[in-house]
């Protein structure tokens, strides 16, 4: 889309549509007792979105974002998610750097890597996951949640890019693995 975005004059008009709603909402299972959203790069944006109309509109159920960035200059919405957190005590956030400074006092590694440890995964199926961004991280998370037994009733996904990723058998095993060890 950029290109085209690009190629146009001041004097172009261009028509957006689009749901024009918070699809996530409408998504995330109502018998779910928790809610995990996870992003890559970008991904955050609608998923701070939807945390904060949620919780704003009274969702009482413990919701956690984790996202995923490569550097610390890379991460967003700090301070929005800081105060959504301090507003709502049922909330969570965490980012994940992959190429963190030697300051850094957060996750290290990829949200796939860390994500596992962090969740009672002696209860997954009271989960509902949403998963927003790079392909690769959404069909790898995605089909190891599967894997691990958790319904695709309960695993919603945003994929922006490399939409055709397909991630090995045995990255997705690993991972499945990762959710079915008990804590």
């Amino acid at each position: 889309m950029s290109p085209l975005l690009a190629q146009l004059s001041t004097a172009d008009e261009v028509f957006f549509h689009g749901p024009f709603h918070t699809p996530i909402q409408q998504e995330i299972q109502a018998d779910a007792e928790r809610i995990i959203l996870i992003s890559t790069g970008a991904g955050i944006g609608p998923l701070f979105g939807y945390a904060e109309k949620a919780l704003t509109e009274g969702e009482a159920r413990p919701m956690t974002l984790y996202a995923g960035f490569r550097e610390e200059s890379h991460t967003c919405l700090g301070w929005e998610l800081r105060t959504l957190a301090a507003r709502h005590f049922n909330f969570r956030w965490h980012f994940a750097l992959t190429q963190p400074p030697k300051t850094w006092n957060g996750l290290t590694g990829r949200v796939t890597d860390v994500v596992p440890n962090l969740i009672d995964r002696e209860h997954l199926d009271t989960y509902h996951f949403h998963l927003v961004g790079n392909g690769e991280m959404v069909q790898l998370m995605r089909t190891a949640l599967h894997r691990a037994g958790v319904s695709s009733m309960r695993v919603s996904i945003e994929t922006y890019f490399n939409h055709h990723a397909q991630p090995s058998n045995e990255a997705i095993d690993q991972l499945a693995a990762q959710f079915s060890q008990s804590n």
